[in-house]
């Protein structure tokens, strides 16, 4: 529906589970196709929004076909399949964007300007977290070798954040604990070191009754603080030198917007704001917290090789 708001037409839909890509396409006015290869035939333009474990197999294709792709995150289930869709993109000079879209919200977007601009001066600690409700609308999210859980499904939008405001992730730590009942739950808390010194926290959690969704992220710096709470004034900057008041932040839909940023990118008018080689970067951190939520060991960054 965004991509009609921002004037495209959804021509074609492909989907494993028909009846669902049949109710997707009656939203849309588009026509339901019987394979990848048929979509790609038909479309500028492809829209991956499979379980991560699906993610490969579309976007070679249609990046192979000279389709630019947008994938939602993660990249994919595992690294050697999210490398080779970044070598695809490379090779073939297609574009592939990841859908990381907490660098799209107003508030989260001025937050990295304020640190990237020197306003708290050197970050020193990144503290973060995203809890939630467990997601019922798929029941593949249960199954870890699908979706990830709650440490490559939700804690990567905050491990992609924290590598854009801080740095390279050298080192995490994870500690997890899951649940059963209805629904499940699952929460983890991981530490991070940064390359340029910097430490970090970040919390995520499928643990909240239905309806209920916080997110918070605070980064502190030699000269000062920087904090994001959906539960009070968006966006707040704290100086040594003497508080603000909370800064004015657009409700603009950062779904909507992160699509226009692809679109402008495809047509020249930008560069992208994240990059397939971050969204690479983003699972490697997910994947060592996933390995360290296994093994009870910390767990060094190699950037490329987990």
């Amino acid at each position: 529906l965004r991509w009609r708001q921002l004037g495209a037409t959804v021509d074609a839909l492909y989907g494993t589970v028909r009846p669902s890509a049949e109710r997707l396409a009656a939203d849309v006015d588009g026509t339901v196709v019987d394979s990848v290869e048929e979509l790609i035939r038909r479309v500028d333009v492809v829209d991956v929004n499979t379980p991560p474990t699906a993610h490969r197999e579309p976007t070679v294709a249609a990046l192979q076909a000279g389709r630019p792709v947008v994938c939602e995150k993660p990249l994919a289930r595992n690294l050697a399949d999210g490398r080779a869709m970044v070598e695809a993109s490379e090779a073939t000079g297609t574009p592939l964007y990841v859908a990381h879209v907490v660098r799209f919200f107003p508030e989260y977007n001025h937050l990295h300007s304020l640190v990237a601009n020197g306003a708290i001066g050197k970050p020193g600690v990144y503290r973060s977290s995203r809890l939630g409700t467990y997601p019922q609308w798929g029941g593949w999210f249960a199954d870890e070798a699908e979706s990830g859980g709650v440490i490559l499904d939700v804690m990567i939008h905050d491990f992609d954040f924290a590598r854009w405001c801080c740095g390279e992730v050298t080192r995490i730590f994870v500690r997890r604990r899951r649940w059963a009942g209805t629904p499940p739950g699952e929460h983890a808390f991981a530490l991070l070191r940064f390359a340029g010194g910097a430490i970090g926290h970040i919390e995520g959690g499928w643990n909240r009754p239905r309806g209920i969704w916080t997110t918070k992220i605070e980064i502190a710096g030699d000269g000062g603080l920087v904090e994001v709470d959906n539960s009070a004034p968006p966006l707040a900057l704290h100086l040594h030198s003497g508080n603000r008041p909370p800064l004015p932040v657009t409700e603009d839909d950062p779904y909507l917007i992160e699509l226009g940023h692809f679109m402008d990118c495809l047509e020249g008018r930008a560069q992208p704001i994240v990059t397939a080689r971050d969204a690479l970067a983003a699972l490697e951190i997910s994947l060592a917290g996933m390995e360290s939520a296994r093994t009870g060991r910390a767990v060094t960054l190699s950037h490329g090789e987990v």
